[in-house]
């Protein structure tokens, strides 16, 4: 008898190690940008990445930028497929305070999938934004839409063409000076 009931319980353990966690990994994303800034308009373009499990099914319909209201905003360019749904005051409860830019996919077909990115999302503004919450919305195979909240992210930014020159301007002054120049005698 007590065999038997050790039997069972060391089964009943290896079934629940074996099956192990049912749950499945959430879905992320990230919203990279460049920012320029010409004749007083500082001018933003977004691309946004599925960083989900490309086996998981989770595409994304849907993204969000939160800004502050204060801002004089307008947008710019929405990537082919998708709307701007417009400068909307903030009425979702899963959003913070604000307003945000909402753009959304017209059809499955222009969905981000897993492991995919997609360019195109573009706000101008008077003032420089810097980094901005922003969210997006997963369809989920197994239920309700699932959201990623996080923040932008600022692409490095190569240096425009007056710096490199003004660089290079500088090392070339060097090397002739050292060349011209006498050096003491007794120092190298």
């Amino acid at each position: 008898m007590k065999f038997s009931s050790m039997l069972a319980a060391v089964l009943a353990i290896a079934l629940i190690i074996i099956s192990g966690p049912s749950a499945i990994a959430l879905p992320t994303a990230q919203a990279l940008y460049t920012e320029t800034y010409s004749e007083g308009v500082w001018r933003y373009e977004y691309t946004l990445y599925n960083e989900a499990e490309t086996t998981a099914g989770f595409d994304i319909f849907e993204f969000f930028l939160l800004v502050d209201s204060t801002n004089t905003l307008k947008a710019v360019n929405t990537p082919a497929g998708w709307e701007y749904l417009g400068w909307l005051s903030i009425d979702e409860p899963s959003l913070d305070n604000g307003a945000y830019f909402q753009w959304v996919s017209l059809s499955s077909d222009t969905d981000i999938s897993p492991g995919k990115f997609l360019g195109g999302f573009s706000i101008s503004s008077a003032f420089r934004l810097g980094d901005l919450s922003c969210e997006a919305q997963f369809w989920n195979p197994g239920g309700d839409p699932l959201s990623w909240k996080g923040q932008t992210v600022l692409l490095t930014s190569v240096p425009e063409p007056g710096s490199v020159l003004l660089l290079a301007v500088g090392f070339v002054s060097l090397a002739v000076w050292r060349r011209f120049v006498p050096i003491p005698s007794g120092k190298s």
